[in-house]
């Protein structure tokens, strides 16, 4: 996997499906290799990448990720296809975070009450794959949790905007 340079590699996580993971880091490349991997996950996701963007990074500013190659073999039917999904991180101005659009497209409607959630049932299962201040925008009742009354409270609103 390539990135763009200022974006740091921080770490990964095994999803726990390989039982030999080796990650090597060279300038703004990853490569990964493992062996044995172990049954399937619910994401379909075999290891997590950790990457930090800079401090002080500019509103609008967007980092490329590109997987450049994957290679995954079976022992029982050679090559095994795989879906290369190559994207983007895009930096948001705090200030400009609406509570409860968690896709970021300054509606709130039944599409963040889904992702709200998503959230929930993820959090439910132990993955936590947000940042803080992803959390606190989801957490529409401010409890400090994120569960399925916030996306209730999402619902309530948006037909609330409905009528008017």
């Amino acid at each position: 996997m390539s990135f763009d340079e200022g974006l740091e590699f921080v770490g990964y996580k095994n999803s726990g499906l390989f039982s030999m993971l080796n990650i090597y880091k060279v300038d703004n490349k990853i490569a990964v290799s493992g062996g044995s991997v172990l049954g399937s996950t619910e994401d379909g996701a075999i290891i997590n990448l950790r990457l930090k963007i800079p401090e002080g990074a500019e509103a609008g500013k967007v980092y490329e990720l590109n997987w450049d190659r994957i290679n995954l073999l079976s022992s029982m039917n050679g090559s095994v296809e795989a879906a290369i999904i190559c994207g983007e991180v895009t930096i948001i101005e705090k200030d400009k975070m609406l509570m409860g659009d968690l896709n970021y497209d300054e509606i709130i409607d039944s599409d963040d009450a889904i992702i709200v959630l998503k959230i929930f049932n993820d959090l439910m299962l132990g993955k936590n794959h947000l940042a803080e201040v992803e959390l606190k925008v989801a957490d529409i009742d401010g409890d400090g949790e994120v569960t399925s009354s916030d996306a209730v409270l999402i619902l309530k609103y948006n037909n609330l905007c409905m009528l008017y």
